[in-house]
């Protein structure tokens, strides 16, 4: 797992979800099919960083339902991320600019995004 920074695009795990996500949306691709698809088997070190990168994708084109922004605040609030984190290893620098992050990351999440053209 590369990860150089604590935010939510910090890691090559985030990044190669966010393009995949937008390639396949891009060629028509229902969002959902995708977000669906690419959590199909997350249980691993990088559960997290699939579904915070997915939240935010989905976010981006106005998708991100009720249901999954839960899931996802249940996460950021239940510190699971950190948690993990700490368990691989990340330092307490490391940690408390993740926290930060997350919270910045959910407020984003938690409006509808206004750069939409609906």
């Amino acid at each position: 797992m590369g990860t150089w920074d604590a935010t939510i695009f910090g890691n090559d795990t985030s990044l190669d979800i966010k393009e995949e996500f937008f390639e396949r949306y891009n060629q028509g691709e229902d969002a959902n099919t995708i977000k669906n698809d690419l959590t199909s088997d997350l249980y691993d070190d990088d559960m997290y960083d699939v579904l915070f990168a997915l939240a935010h994708c989905l976010w981006e084109v106005g998708q991100l339902d009720d249901e999954f922004l839960l899931e996802i605040k249940e996460i950021i609030l239940n510190k699971e991320d950190l948690e993990l984190a700490q368990e691989l290893g990340a330092d307490s620098e490391f940690l408390e600019q993740r926290a930060e992050n997350l919270e910045k990351f959910l407020e984003k999440i938690s409006v509808k995004n206004k750069n939409l053209n609906n």
